[in-house]
């Protein structure tokens, strides 16, 4: 490890390093009530409800008793937009030697196109279970439960051997607050929640992530 203050830059990826959200995108793309959807993806978050009942709701709001194809789901999630300068903005950071991670709550298709397309190599998301022909079952395999993203940034200093002291993290809500606990510095980007505005260290009220990448190389 160098003498340099931080290594490693954890970014979120919902309304962080894109506009959108996984599941914004998906109403967006098959034209469901996205605000509804909201209300219920929180109750899952602050577990009032389990992820079966959240898939119950979903389906009362598609209407249907089956989910899409997977291919037209890969689809929808194809319509992301990244934040501004985003891909110069990791380059910058890799080309200095930081370890840039992205963790999400949403699907790990997403997120895997995403880091390609900003040549991310460390990805932690979720996972839809399909079945045989291809449709989701209703159940997802979790690697990042609700609440506990933490739990994600403490197994990742434990596997590089590095303290979370030397941790940045950059998110944009409520969601991300968790991960601000315990690093050494904390990125509110364009907040969407008050809370998280008041915890971090540097408020960017833009979507320019060329101005993240510039203020961490300067700390």
């Amino acid at each position: 490890m160098n003498n340099r203050k931080y290594n490693v830059v954890v970014f979120d990826m919902d309304g962080t390093l894109i506009k959108e959200s996984c599941w914004e995108l998906i109403h967006r793309y098959f034209n469901l009530d996205w605000e509804r959807t909201k209300k219920i993806i929180e109750k899952y978050y602050y577990r009032k409800i389990s992820f079966s009942k959240l898939l119950m709701e979903g389906k009362k709001i598609w209407g249907q008793n089956k989910f899409p194809h997977i291919t037209q789901i890969e689809k929808a999630l194809s319509t992301y937009t990244l934040m501004k300068n985003a891909k110069k903005a990791i380059t910058k950071l890799k080309d200095k030697n930081y370890l840039v991670i992205l963790i999400t709550y949403g699907l790990d298709i997403l997120a895997k196109k995403v880091a390609k397309d900003l040549g991310i190599e460390h990805i932690y998301a979720n996972e839809l279970e399909l079945d045989e022909e291809g449709y989701p079952t209703g159940k997802q395999k979790i690697h990042v439960r609700a609440g506990k993203k933490m739990e994600i940034l403490k197994k990742i200093s434990k596997k590089i051997h590095i303290p979370l002291s030397k941790f940045i993290v950059v998110g944009d809500s409520k969601y991300d607050l968790e991960m601000f606990d315990k690093v050494g510095f904390r990125i509110a980007l364009n907040p969407k929640d008050r809370e998280i505005e008041k915890e971090a260290d540097v408020v960017i009220k833009t979507n320019d992530l060329l101005e993240v990448a510039n203020l961490i190389l300067n700390l």
